[in-house]
C-alpha cells in the first residue's frame, strides 16, 4: 500500500482521527482517484463529529467503488442523522441483500425502527459509539500473529509488574512541564499606565496570571491566549508582560476535534486586539476566491450558511491546497490575525486558515 495511506491507517486504528485529517486533506489532488483515501477521510470526519465533510468524502469513495460496504454504511449513517431515513433504509437493506446478515446494517435499521421522531436518531448517535454502525476494512491477522501478540502483551505485563509499581498513582503535579517554572510574581504586579485598555489592581493582575496558568495546565489554550492578550493590554508591569509573551510560544494549534473554546463573530469584532492569535470555528459561505501558487484567498460570509443572517465578511488565507468553490457552505477553523499597520481604533482583522470543512448543501 502507499506509504502515506499506510501511515494514515495506523493513525486511524489508534483513534487519531484529527491527525488523519491533517495528514490527508492537503493531499486531495494527488489521491483524487483513491477509494481508500476518501474512505479514510470520510470515516475520520464522522469520528470527529464532522458529518457534512464525512458525507462528501464518503460519496466520492462510493463513486469510486459503488458496491463497497464501508462507504455505504457511512453514507447511510449520515443520511439517518440528517433525517433522510427512507434513503438510509434503502442503503442498509441493499447491504443486507448483497452481503447477508451484516450486524452494522441491522443495527442501523433498528435505530430507525426504535426512534419515534427524528431528534431521537440524532441523540442516539451522539450517545452511542459509531463503531456499532460502521465497518472499516482491515486485514485479518493470522492465528500465529494473534498468539504472538498475546505473548508479547503478557511479557510486557510481567515486565511492568516486576520493574515498576503499576498501582502507583500519578503525581499530583500535573502541570505542563514547559510552563511549570513560570513565576509571574517576582516583581511588581501593576503599574500606573492610565492609557492601558484594561486597568487592573495588583490583586486583579495576580488573579489573571493564576487563571492563565490554570487554563494552560488544563489545555484550554484558546481561552488562555485571550487572557494573555488581556494582560498584555493592561497596566501590568513590563516584567509580567514579558513572561506572558513567553507563554505564547506554547499555545497549541487546535483542530476541529480538539478546539474546546471558540469565540463568536460579535465577540471578536467588538474587541479584535483581545482575540489576536486566538482560534475560531465559524460557518458561512465562500466568496471572491483567488488561487495563487502558494495560497488560496477568499472572503468568508460569516453566518450566511443558512441564507438567513449575514453577520459579516472576513478575508481568509489558506496556505494548503483544497478544492474550494464560489458560494458554497463551509466551516473554517482559523487563527485571528491583526494587520501590523492597524490602529487600535480599527475593527479590521483577517483569518489564517488551519482547516476547512465543506458543509452539506
Amino acid at each position: 500500500m502507499d506509504p502515506v495511506l499506510s501511515a494514515a491507517e495506523k493513525l486511524y486504528f489508534r483513534g487519531k482521527y484529527s491527525k488523519v485529517l491533517r495528514m490527508l486533506e492537503p493531499q486531495v489532488f494527488q489521491y483524487r482517484d483513491s477509494y481508500r483515501f476518501y474512505l479514510l477521510l470520510g470515516y475520520s470526519c464522522l469520528y470527529t463529529g464532522d458529518f457534512g465533510g464525512g458525507f462528501s468524502y464518503l460519496r466520492r469513495a462510493e463513486q469510486l467503488s459503488p458496491e463497497d460496504t464501508s462507504a455505504n454504511l457511512g453514507l447511510a449513517l449520515v443520511l439517518a442523522k440528517r433525517g433522510e431515513t427512507e434513503e438510509a433504509i434503502r442503503i442498509w437493506l441493499s447491504i443486507l441483500e448483497n452481503k447477508g446478515e451484516l450486524k452494522e446494517a441491522q443495527r442501523g435499521l433498528k435505530l430507525i425502527q426504535d426512534a419515534e421522531e427524528f431528534s431521537q436518531i440524532a441523540m442516539r448517535l451522539e450517545e452511542e459509539k459509531l463503531d456499532r454502525y460502521l465497518r472499516y476494512p482491515r486485514k485479518k491477522k493470522r492465528s500465529w500473529e494473534k498468539i504472538l501478540i498475546v505473548l508479547l502483551l503478557l511479557g510486557a505485563a510481567v515486565f511492568a509488574a516486576v520493574h515498576f509499581n503499576v498501582f502507583e498513582f500519578r503525581s499530583e503535579d500535573d502541570r505542563r512541564p514547559e510552563i511549570a517554572g513560570i513565576d509571574f510574581f517576582s516583581s511588581n504586579d501593576s503599574t500606573e499606565d492610565e492609557a492601558a485598555a484594561y486597568i487592573l489592581s495588583e490583586a486583579e493582575v495576580r488573579a489573571l496570571t493564576e487563571e492563565i496558568l490554570a487554563l494552560m495546565n488544563n489545555y484550554r489554550d484558546n481561552l488562555a491566549r485571550r487572557e494573555i492578550n488581556r494582560l498584555m493590554l493592561s497596566n501590568a508591569s513590563e516584567d509580567i508582560k514579558e513572561k506572558a509573551r513567553y507563554l505564547i510560544q506554547y499555545i497549541q494549534e487546535p483542530n476541529f476535534a480538539t478546539l474546546k473554546d471558540t469565540f463568536s463573530f460579535s465577540e471578536v469584532t467588538s474587541a479584535p486586539f483581545l482575540h489576536e492569535g486566538c482560534y475560531i470555528s465559524w460557518k458561512g459561505k465562500s466568496a471572491n476566491i483567488i488561487t495563487e501558487n502558494d495560497a488560496i484567498y477568499f472572503d468568508l460570509l460569516v453566518g450566511y450558511h443558512d441564507d438567513l443572517l449575514l453577520e459579516g465578511v472576513v478575508p481568509v488565507r489558506l496556505d494548503f491546497p483544497v478544492f474550494l468553490e464560489e458560494n458554497k457552505k463551509v466551516e473554517v477553523l482559523a487563527k485571528i490575525i491583526i494587520p501590523h499597520n492597524r490602529t487600535t481604533g480599527e475593527r479590521s482583522f483577517r483569518l489564517e486558515g488551519v482547516s476547512i470543512h465543506k458543509l452539506v448543501e
